[in-house]
């Protein structure tokens, strides 16, 4: 079993097979953005995440003085080419679309971002089901050591047999 003082166990037992559960690398580049409206002007704006979101400016000089706005990646729900040739990509959310669009000054392809965004999702939910995972592990854990202590007249052999964390138990 893991605890969640050993997280590195935890990686090992609840990483899903053929699949990476290290953090990404972070993302940032030049993209164009679309506004809020389809007939809006598109933008050059300096994207930069940091862990669950994804902060845009209006340069990478401008970084000081605050974002112009961000996405935040835990909500998207869909990653979607629009159009290969023109670098064209959707981040879709419950709220909102987010369309954007490789720039001539982009270091990163499309491909890199779509797998790059891709990769944080992914990285996103496997932190949500361990999370979930090491939760319900607790309360597993918690309640043997409420239903077996003395107080309710289980013996004592029962709880240290069962129990591994409780500060109570006389075997920790």
């Amino acid at each position: 079993m893991t605890t969640p003082s050993n997280p590195g166990l935890a990686t090992m037992i609840f990483s899903p097979p053929g699949r990476t559960t290290k953090k990404p690398m972070p993302l940032k580049d030049y993209l164009k953005k679309q506004g809020k409206k389809r007939i809006s002007r598109w933008r050059k704006r300096y994207f930069l995440q940091t862990d669950e979101t994804l902060y845009y400016f209006t340069s990478h000089n401008d970084i000081a003085r605050g974002p112009t706005g961000f996405i935040n990646l835990t909500m998207i729900t869909e990653v979607k080419i629009v159009d290969e040739n023109k670098g064209l990509f959707d981040l879709v959310t419950d709220g909102r679309t987010y369309r954007l669009q490789i720039c001539e000054e982009s270091e990163l392809t499309l491909q890199q971002w779509i797998q790059g965004i891709k990769a944080w999702l992914e990285y996103f939910e496997f932190r949500k089901q361990l999370q979930a995972r090491v939760e319900q592990e607790l309360e597993v854990r918690i309640s043997f050591c409420l239903v077996r202590t003395p107080e309710t007249n289980s013996t004592p052999t029962e709880t240290r047999t069962h129990c591994k964390i409780c500060t109570s138990c006389t075997l920790n």
